[in-house]
C-alpha cells in the first residue's frame, strides 16, 4: 500500500507539505521569520535608555564662605605679620631717638627734662631700692618703677628744667642712663606691635574658621538637596 500524497499542483509525489507552498506548514502571514528582525525591535523600543541624567539642584551658595576663607587667609599670614612689623620698626625707631638724646651720669648727677615732661632713667646691670629727681627748688619727685623693675624708673608731669637724680642703694661708681620719655611710652611702643598684630592675626583665624564651617555646610547641604531630587525622580 503505498503513502498517501497531498495534493499539491506540480509537486506529485511530495510527502509532506513544503514551506513556500500554500501548505498547513507556511509561516503565518504577519509573523517574522526566524533570523529576520522584528519590526519595531528592542532599538525602537522605548523607556529603555540610559541611566536618568541627574536632577540638577542648586543649593546655597558657597561664596560667603569663600570670601571668608580668602579675608582670613589674607589677615592671619599677611596683615598681621606686616603689622608686626611696620609698628614694631616705629616703635624702635622711637626708642632710638630717644637713646641718642639721653644722657649717662652718676648718681646725684644732673640732667635736663624737656617739654614732654617725662624722664626715664636706666640703672642697668645695677638695681636701686628707690630713685628722685630732686629740681632747683631741692623738690623731690619720687619715680615709678617700671613694671616692677628695679632697674628702669621713670616719671611723667614733670616741669621742663633741670634736675639731680639721686637713687638709693646703687654703687658708688654706678652710671645711671637718662632718657627724656616716658617708660611707659617706650613700652607700649613695642608692646603695641605684639598687641594689634595678635588681635588682627586672631581675627583673621575666626573668620578662617567661619568660611570653613559655611563652604562645609553649603555643600553638605547641596550634596542632601541632590539625594532627594534623585529619589523624587525614580518614584
Amino acid at each position: 500500500m503505498s503513502n498517501p500524497t497531498y495534493g499539491v499542483p506540480g509537486n506529485q509525489g511530495t510527502p509532506w507539505p513544503q514551506y513556500g507552498d500554500n501548505g498547513a506548514g507556511a509561516p503565518m502571514q504577519g509573523m517574522p521569520m526566524q533570523g529576520m528582525p522584528m519590526q519595531g525591535g528592542p532599538q525602537n523600543f522605548q523607556g529603555y535608555g540610559g541611566p536618568a541624567p541627574m536632577p540638577i539642584v542648586k543649593g546655597p551658595s558657597k561664596a560667603p564662605g569663600t570670601i571668608l576663607i580668602v579675608l582670613g587667609v589674607l589677615m592671619s599670614f599677611v596683615a598681621a605679620p606686616i603689622l608686626f612689623f611696620v609698628l614694631m620698626f616705629q616703635g624702635l625707631s622711637g626708642i632710638a631717638q630717644n637713646m641718642a638724646a639721653g644722657t649717662v651720669v652718676p648718681n646725684g648727677g644732673n640732667v635736663e627734662v624737656g617739654t614732654n615732661g617725662s624722664y626715664t632713667v636706666s640703672l642697668s646691670p645695677d638695681k636701686a631700692s628707690s630713685c628722685a629727681l630732686i629740681n632747683a627748688s631741692n623738690q623731690s619727685f619720687e619715680m615709678k618703677q617700671l613694671q616692677g623693675s628695679a632697674e628702669v624708673f621713670y616719671l611723667d608731669g614733670l616741669a621742663q628744667g633741670t634736675y639731680r637724680i639721686q637713687c638709693q642703694g646703687l654703687p658708688s661708681d654706678a652710671r645711671i642712663t637718662g632718657l627724656p620719655a616716658s617708660g611707659e611710652d617706650m613700652v607700649s611702643s613695642t608692646s603695641g606691635a605684639f598687641l594689634w598684630s595678635t588681635v588682627v592675626g586672631v581675627t583673621g583665624i575666626v573668620l578662617l574658621i567661619v568660611g570653613i564651617i559655611l563652604v562645609v555646610r553649603a555643600g553638605s547641604k547641596t550634596k542632601e538637596l541632590q539625594q532627594q531630587a534623585m529619589m523624587q525622580a525614580m518614584y
